[in-house]
């Protein structure tokens, strides 16, 4: 196994699979062949799920619950990579290209997960067409995702890259309401807490109605995402 305490180890059900929306639609030979070789484990809140220093083992689907996709620096800064929900995946890149691991993964809340071995996973790939094309969308996004990033740590000052992730978590969340602490913002645009706070309050007064902040909570609502696209725009670095 790739890290963690493991508190219970069951075995999987295709009722399980109902959550993960990369399988929706999958021909039954490839939740059957998923169900037979993976098996169902639970994480209790802050245990490691993958330990980055460790070969890759397995490829992870998420049924329950959330996990921080995070990686430290050598002086033990949290840098956060993704929040991950139920139903969606990780893992899977270093188990294709036999690889190092790129991140450590943590159980944000109390998970649970179906663990598939990295040597299956590469078998239903070769084997069965649709389940490869999605997986290789995935990626592409992934690499998508990525490039966006990396062009915002270029292109944006520290404000405007908090307006991006806030852009970003708001489009992920469909508009609702979102939860994001000053702790776990910093750790996604590279800053500190304190700044977080400053530069948030400083986007609500450039931008009266744009963002909804709950009061002593962590929780957000992007009001009207075109004013805060107008000031990501005058937050490119000249």
């Amino acid at each position: 196994m790739d890290g963690g305490r493991v508190h219970k180890r069951g075995r999987l059900e295709i009722g399980d699979l109902k959550v993960v929306g990369l399988l929706q639609g999958q021909p039954d030979a490839v939740l059957e062949r998923i169900v037979q070789s993976g098996v169902r484990r639970e994480f209790a809140k802050g245990e490691c799920v993958i330990d980055a220093a460790k070969a890759p083992t397995a490829v992870y689907l998420l049924l329950h619950g959330q996990v921080r996709v995070q990686l430290l620096g050598q002086g033990q800064r949290e840098i956060t990579y993704q929040l991950l929900n139920a139903g969606e995946m990780f893992g899977e890149l270093a188990c294709i290209d036999n690889g190092p691991r790129t991140a450590d993964v943590t159980a944000e809340t109390d998970v649970v997960v179906a663990q598939i071995p990295a040597a299956e996973f590469c078998n239903l790939l070769l084997k069965h067409a649709e389940f490869a094309m999605v997986i290789l969308r995935r990626v592409v996004a992934l690499s998508r995702w990525l490039s966006e990033r990396v062009f915002e740590y270029h292109a944006y000052n520290l404000m405007g890259r908090i307006c991006a992730e806030l852009l970003r978590l708001s489009r992920a969340a469909k508009g609702a309401d979102f939860s994001v602490t000053d702790a776990d913002m910093a750790s996604r645009v590279g800053t500190d807490r304190s700044m977080v706070n400053k530069l948030v309050r400083k986007i609500i007064k450039l931008e009266p109605g744009a963002l909804h902040r709950v009061p002593r909570s962590p929780h957000f609502r992007v009001v009207d995402a075109s004013r805060l696209t107008a000031l990501l725009a005058r937050c490119e670095l000249g």
